[in-house]
């Protein structure tokens, strides 16, 4: 009987890690989800080099660590385990999209508004020409007064004006179809930063953590992508990597993503100044790709995606709604993301 508790103990655990060995050292320090005091104290006590004990004594500043990183996390902390965010607030499917436009490029404002004035501006032209050349009558030509060189017969003065047309209707349309970068939006709707830091502060990298992005196409053509490695940097060391796969956006459509965050350690220093910013409610972190796309009927072309997350990002102040305003989130499906 004992024997076939274990053997259906050890099936369970195995199907509930998928197969993965994981150190017993990660399920010793945490408790109802919460880490060890004690662990995390020795963690960095081994981590701190000589030159900083010192002053990390004086200010305390292993105490307030281990202090941050054992507070009990909140729910959505705790949902951010199984999911970026929260299932209504991910799009399954691409959406239409038809906010306000910025630029010059794909403005349908804009591209009327040039097809007009290239039009006027060279009819204009070619009218003031003939006037002025060849008589004051627009109907007749004064073959007298108009040098050979400057006569337009009636036949050309028409296609002329004709040719003004096409060139003000082709100068809309480049404008309206001209290719325009992707834009991205972080729309996490939480991010379990001491979570990853206790994690990093173990050694552990096998972190259940994944990134909710919105991706916009403000083209009035589809664009294509190819497959895209993004990276989570802190201070310009990379410790974390996610993947975009290769896809079509639908022209002036939202199309949303959650991809999975594989994390390697960070330099020991490095590690213990993530832990201290942390404490400190000071902690920024940097999300970047480097995107090739290409809009249909237009060639390749490259786009950088930079955003940076701050630990302050995730409280519910004045500054932080501020900060909502003026980025992206606009294009989260839960806005103020």
């Amino acid at each position: 009987i004992l024997g076939n508790l274990g053997d259906t103990l050890g099936d369970l655990l195995n199907t509930a890690t998928n197969g993965k060995e994981i150190d017993n050292v990660f399920f010793e320090g945490i408790v109802d989800g919460v880490f060890d005091d004690d662990m995390i104290r020795n963690k960095i006590e081994d981590l701190l080099p000589d030159e900083w004990k010192d002053e990390w004594q004086d200010e305390g500043v292993t105490e307030k660590v281990v202090a941050t990183l054992s507070t009990q996390p909140t729910e959505a902390q705790t949902n951010f385990l199984t999911g970026a965010s929260p299932p209504e607030c991910i799009r399954s499917t691409a959406e239409p999209y038809n906010g306000k436009h910025r630029g010059v490029a794909g403005s349908e404002g804009w591209a009327i508004a040039l097809s007009i004035l290239f039009f006027l501006g060279t009819a204009f032209s070619i009218v003031f020409i003939r006037k002025t050349f060849c008589g004051k009558k627009s109907g007749k030509v004064n073959k007298m007064s108009c040098p050979p060189k400057f006569v337009l017969y009636s036949k050309i003065y028409i296609t002329t004006l004709l040719a003004s047309a096409l060139l003000g209707m082709t100068t809309g349309l480049l404008v309206y179809y001209w290719p325009q970068d992707p834009q991205f939006a972080h729309c996490s709707k939480s991010l379990d930063l001491g979570g990853i830091v206790g994690n990093l502060i173990i050694g552990d990298v096998n972190i259940a953590r994944n990134i909710h992005l919105t991706l916009y196409n403000p083209n009035h053509r589809d664009m294509n992508f190819k497959e895209t490695l993004g990276a989570i940097e802190y201070k310009g060391e990379q410790f974390g990597t996610f993947l975009v796969p290769e896809l079509t956006a639908e022209s002036r459509t939202l199309m949303d993503g959650v991809m999975d965050v594989d994390f390697t350690l960070l330099e020991d220093e490095s590690l213990l100044q993530m832990a201290r910013d942390y404490s400190e409610n000071d902690l920024t972190l940097t999300v970047r790709m480097d995107i090739d796309y290409k809009v249909k009927g237009f060639g390749g072309s490259e786009a950088k995606w930079v955003k940076t997350i701050e630990s302050s990002d995730f409280e519910e102040t004045e500054s932080s709604d501020e900060k909502d305003k003026s980025s992206y989130s606009r294009f989260c499906k839960c806005h103020g993301s």
